[in-house]
């Protein structure tokens, strides 16, 4: 063999190792790191509790504050306290991305829950925020 055949053998060698470490490590550089995106959906499910409680709905009347009024029954934003519930889901709905089911949960003598977790495998809650002595919000999120 002469000498560019043996650098031809030599670069074609160097080419086939290459190609086979791509192979065998390209999988785990595309894997998506569910650690990453575990820890996201539990911060947004707290950025979430906190923007929903203290978006004001009028005359500076926060909803953290209107919840608590329909504790009492007595809703000073809007008519009646089934209103604050789609104004909640409106909100939600469009600030969320399509692929994410969330829960928006009031636990107190008149619950409220907006939407529904129970179909998800992994389900990241939020911090539940107490609002009142009986009352507390908390926000759950997974990925369809």
């Amino acid at each position: 063999m002469n000498k560019g055949q043996i650098e031809s053998v030599g670069l074609v060698l160097v080419v086939v190792v290459i190609v086979i470490l791509l192979v065998f490590t390209l999988p785990f550089l595309l894997k998506e790191d569910t650690r990453n995106s575990d820890s996201l959906l539990s911060a947004k499910a707290d950025a979430l509790r906190v923007s929903v409680l203290s978006y004001t709905l009028c005359n500076e009347v926060s909803m953290k504050e209107e919840i608590l009024n329909c504790e009492s029954n007595a809703p000073e934003c809007l008519e009646d306290c089934g209103k604050l519930e789609d104004e909640i889901k409106n909100m939600i709905d469009s600030v969320l991305e399509p692929n994410i089911v969330y829960e928006f949960k009031v636990e107190g003598s008149k619950p409220i829950i907006i939407g529904d977790t129970s179909s998800c495998l992994n389900k990241f809650s939020s911090a539940s925020q107490p609002l009142s002595r009986n009352l507390k919000v908390e926000v759950s999120l997974c990925m369809k």
